[in-house]
Order: structure tokens, then sequence, then C-alpha cells
């Protein structure tokens, strides 16, 4: 193959892109006492909105969790509760049951989860150097290039 008058031209900008990816919050599996007193109470865990615990570069920003509880009623209406302790029906001991359950997956799952999470990286795909494509033979250059296989 003969090229001739080509430029090589490498924008750096060019080589990264954004990526976005989700944050899913790692499943909850409360002590089987727990479980039976949400059950009791139709109620649920409402994780917190992943924003307010992460910093501008996708890191834990240190601020604790703060976890809501919802509970559907009689009428088919969901109520949101600012403390289990709040929902009709539960047992101070559940609610110890729960803040214990709570404590060890904020810190076992949640907290090494949110390790460096961020909504939108930026990431380098490839750096172009001309000199592992060209190498001068001769006096003309020579483009390597690997076969593709198959």
């Amino acid at each position: 193959m003969e090229v001739s008058e080509t430029k090589l031209v490498n924008f750096a900008e060019k080589t990264k892109f954004d990526v976005r990816s989700e944050f899913t919050f790692p499943q909850f599996q409360p002590s089987t006492q727990t479980a039976k007193a949400m059950s009791d109470t139709n109620s649920a865990l409402v994780f917190p909105e992943i924003d307010t615990l992460l910093d501008s570069e996708g890191n834990w920003n240190g601020v604790e969790p703060v976890y809501r509880f919802s509970q559907l009623d009689a009428d088919g209406k969901t109520q949101i509760y600012e403390s289990f302790a709040d929902i009709p029906g539960v047992e101070v001991s559940d609610e110890l049951f729960l803040t214990a359950d709570l404590a060890k997956y904020t810190t076992e799952k949640l907290m090494p989860a949110l390790g460096n999470k961020s909504e939108t990286q930026q990431l380098k795909v490839f750096e172009l150097d001309p000199n592992q494509l060209l190498t001068i033979s001769s006096g003309f250059k020579v483009i390597l290039k690997r076969p593709r296989p198959g």
C-alpha cells in the first residue's frame, strides 16, 4: 500500500469519553426478627438519594446515610416515616434489631460499595503514539499493521 501526502493528526481530547454508570444499593438482608417486624407492619426500607452520600469526585462524603421507611396503609396508600419506631405497631425491640441490622449493612455493604462511584467519569481510551505506527525504512514511512485474526 502506498500513501502519499498524508498527515497523521493526534487529538488528545478525542481519546477520552464519558462513561455513565448507575449506582444500585447493595441488597439489605435484615435479621429474622427485623424481617418479621417489617412484614407484620407492611413496611419497607427507603434508601437515601445517592447524591446525598457522594462528593463532587464521586466518593463517599462521610455523611451517614439517613434511612426512611414506607408503609402501605389499609387504604393502599404509601406513608413515609422518618424512623422505624414511628410506624404504628412497631415494638421497641424491633427498632433495636433494625438499628443493629442497618449499622451492619452500612459498614459492611454500603460503605465499601460507595468507595469510588461517580455518576460520570472520564476514562482514557488509548494514547496514539505515531512512533508506534510509523517506522522509516529506506526513505519510506511504513505503516505497521497486525493481521486480523480469522
